[in-house]
């Protein structure tokens, strides 16, 4: 019989290469007063969150970055005046401490912003604002402790860095710098200490000022940019002062500040840092001025000042398989 040992590494992977059922939830930032939203990825309109994680309770002092978990069914939570990594579980609704947390001045962690993990090293990435600096943590790590190891760009990141983005596949760590002449630098997913990138995306051509959050799709080599009310996508491998291969509008109201890729409808997901907050979904080959397939917003979401979003994928099986609550693969299909 086939032993699920590593089952959670296996699974993550497999989801961030598409291999996946299409994502059933998004989970959202918002910004006053603190709080994680949950709202099903289908929907469209003026509609409430599924769950919601807020209160004195929590811990959370201002969110801005929200990531999955997806095998341990978990969302990590940036919290940036609260200078923590706060841990929940994904089911999480109402005024709920946090599972752990990563805080205390051996930490490093000062204003984070960015979060990626890599499933397949067991490891979380944390970028903190305005420095060159890329935290890793263990995915389990707890309390008042030090990075595993600390990634420092050797080329200026700017003042206000903050997205970094994992290829688990080729082994790669794509961090921004957010100036008006911006960039994006690829680094070995491994690298350690003052390290220089892989190669670089960035010039006039790119159109990247002030790029912000990012994310990739490895069925079609893609990479998306989230750039001053646009998304401009870029081939993987492309480095150097190249044009991108596409430019999406996105409308200046919503401003533009987190985007993940759904795999299998193949869309974009874009949320906006307004206080009218909203969740856009794109078709992933959507130019110009589009309009967006489906569209979350208004009063009852609640939303306002959300950014760095993450989307929660299906499961692929239903007996427990992914979270380890079984050993043995499915008999029936879920």
């Amino acid at each position: 019989m086939f032993r699920a040992r590593n089952t959670c590494r296996v699974v993550a992977a497999c989801a961030l290469l598409g291999a996946t059922l299409p994502a059933q939830e998004v989970v959202v930032p918002s910004g006053t007063p603190p709080a994680v939203k949950v709202f099903a990825l289908g929907l469209t309109g003026d509609v409430p969150p599924t769950r919601e994680i807020s209160g004195a309770g929590t811990g959370l002092v201002l969110t801005f970055g929200v990531l999955v978990d997806a095998a341990r069914r978990e969302i990590y939570v940036a919290d940036f005046s609260g200078d923590a990594i706060r841990v929940y579980a994904l089911g999480a609704d109402g005024d709920v401490p946090p599972l752990r947390q990563i805080a205390g001045a051996a930490t490093g962690i000062d204003s984070p912003i960015g979060l990626a993990l890599d499933p397949t090293a067991g490891e979380l990435f944390v970028k903190t604002y305005s420095d060159n600096d890329v935290l890793v943590f263990p995915i389990l790590a707890s309390g008042n402790v030090a990075p595993s190891r600390v990634l420092t760009s050797s080329v200026s990141l700017g003042i206000n860095s903050r997205a970094v983005t994992v290829d688990p596949v080729h082994h790669e760590l794509y961090v921004t710098t957010q100036d008006a002449v911006g960039a994006v630098h690829v680094f070995a997913l491994g690298a350690s200490g003052v390290t220089a990138p892989l190669r670089t995306l960035g010039g006039a051509a790119t159109q990247l000022a002030q790029p912000g959050p990012m994310a990739l799709d490895l069925q079609h080599d893609e990479l998306f940019v989230v750039v001053q009310g646009k998304v401009l996508t870029f081939q993987r491998t492309q480095s150097g002062d190249v044009a991108p291969t596409r430019s999406l509008s996105i409308p200046v109201t919503v401003a533009a500040a987190g985007i993940a890729y759904d795999a299998v409808p193949d869309e974009l997901v874009v949320s906006g840092q307004s206080t009218s907050g909203h969740v856009l979904v794109y078709a992933r080959t959507a130019t110009g001025a589009a309009v967006p397939l489906r569209d979350i917003g208004g009063p009852a979401t609640g939303l306002n000042n959300n950014a760095l979003l993450s989307i929660v994928p299906t499961p692929l099986f239903a007996d427990g398989f992914e979270d380890q609550t079984t050993t043995a693969w499915s008999t029936t299909v879920p």
